[in-house]
């Protein structure tokens, strides 16, 4: 399987967050949204606007991110976050390829 190229179709996103009892932010609650995707060569770009509802309130908050996926070869494919604009990534993760279908 081409993952790389799967993620090309993403549209939309969903999640649910829980925090551990002892997290001082008690962002518990569900997200959703679109996803703008663009490519440029090995790098494709997530845009994501949606809303996030806290179990806690009645209201939904906006949110926004963008994501950034390299393929750095046809094993490994890194996922960054633009936190802090494109010059300064957070890296978080390397997807590596243990076989056609298992990342």
């Amino acid at each position: 399987m081409d993952l790389f190229s799967k993620l090309l179709q993403t549209k939309h996103f969903e999640f649910s967050a829980k925090c551990d009892k002892k997290s001082l932010t008690g962002w518990n609650g569900h997200g959703h949204g679109t996803v703008i995707v663009q490519q440029n060569d090995n790098i494709i770009t997530f845009k994501e606007d949606g809303s996030f509802k806290l179990d806690s309130y009645t209201k939904f908050l906006s949110i926004s991110n963008e994501y950034i996926w390299q393929k750095i070869n046809t094993n490994r494919i890194s996922l960054s976050h633009a936190r802090f604009g494109y010059s300064n990534l957070v890296k978080l993760f390397d997807l590596i390829r243990i076989d056609d279908n298992l990342w």
